[in-house]
C-alpha cells in the first residue's frame, strides 16, 4: 500500500473517530470553522459541503432498516479523493445495524480491513473504503446512530498486489 494511500486511510479513521465522540456529535454536522476545512486544512480536505439529504455511495446500498438522515458533509481535495461523512439515525439496535453492514460488504465484494464490536471498515479494488461506527443513542424513537466515513478513490487508481 502506498504511502498517499496509507495517510489517506488513516485520515478517514481519524475523522471518523473524532466524530464518534458524544461530545463532538452535536458539532460534527454544524458550520465550525475548524483548520481541516479552511483554506484546504492540513489534510488538503478544505471544501467542505453540507449535505441536505443522504447520498447514495458506490456499492454501499442506504441501510434498510427505519432510518432518518442526521447530517453529512462531502469533501474533496486536489488528488481527486472525495470524502462522505454521514450521520444516520436508526431505530434497530447497534448490533443488529453492524451485522447488516458486515453483510452487505460481503455481498458487494468488499475487502473487510477490521472489526471491533460495532465498527467495521473495508475497502474495494477501485480504491474506495469504508469506516462505520454504530453508536447506541438514547432517544425515544432511534436506538443508534450510524457515522459513515466513505472515501471515493480517484479515477484511475491502480492498485498495488495487496489490494487485489
Amino acid at each position: 500500500m502506498s504511502l498517499l494511500r496509507q495517510s489517506q486511510l488513516g485520515l478517514a479513521l481519524c475523522l471518523l473517530s473524532l466524530t464518534a465522540s458524544p461530545a463532538l456529535s452535536q458539532t460534527w454536522g454544524s458550520n465550525n470553522n475548524n483548520r481541516s476545512t479552511q483554506n484546504g486544512g492540513e489534510n488538503g480536505f478544505g471544501n467542505a459541503q453540507q449535505l441536505k439529504e443522504q447520498p447514495e455511495l458506490p456499492q454501499l446500498p442506504t441501510y434498510s432498516g427505519k432510518c432518518k438522515f442526521a447530517h453529512g458533509l462531502v469533501q474533496s481535495n486536489a488528488e481527486g479523493w472525495t470524502i462522505y461523512k454521514l450521520s444516520i439515525l436508526t431505530q434497530e439496535k447497534p448490533d443488529e445495524v453492524r451485522n447488516w453492514y458486515q453483510n452487505t460488504f460481503n455481498m458487494y465484494q468488499w475487502k473487510t480491513l477490521g472489526t471491533v464490536g460495532t465498527t467495521l471498515s473495508a475497502e474495494q479494488k477501485n480504491g474506495n473504503s469504508c469506516y462505520i461506527i454504530v453508536n447506541p443513542v438514547r432517544e425515544p424513537v432511534y436506538k443508534s446512530e450510524i457515522r459513515i466515513s466513505y472515501m471515493v478513490a480517484p479515477e484511475g487508481l491502480t492498485r498495488g498486489p495487496e489490494g487485489q
